[in-house]
């Protein structure tokens, strides 16, 4: 009967080494998880930061080309109407005080 009770006693011990040792096992998977989770969102967030980047540049490139498009565009008319209103002005006044003069 000693025997059993040894035996019986043995693989008890047995038993909560096993469930210790499973315990350990989750407590360093789930470590290893909330690692892993961790470096996965740090590269997830650098290559996210890099590709906005990326996109802030070349906004700012098409920005400044459309700028200096409109610019030179602004440009033009203006030299145009200067032009025109620097050949035309007198006739015009001329042509407004004969109207009002009328």
């Amino acid at each position: 009967m000693d025997n059993i009770i040894q035996e019986l006693v043995r693989i008890d011990h047995e038993c909560a080494n096993r469930v210790e040792q499973a315990k350990n096992q989750k407590f360093h998977a789930t470590d290893d998880m909330q690692s892993i989770r961790k470096e996965l969102y740090e590269k997830l967030w650098a290559e996210k930061a890099a590709e906005l980047e990326k996109q802030k540049i070349e906004f700012q490139s098409n920005l400044l080309a459309k700028t200096s498009a409109k610019t030179k565009d602004y440009d033009s008319s203006k030299a145009e109407l200067e032009l025109k209103f620097n050949q035309n002005k007198d006739a015009w006044i001329d042509e407004l005080v004969q109207r009002c003069l009328s």
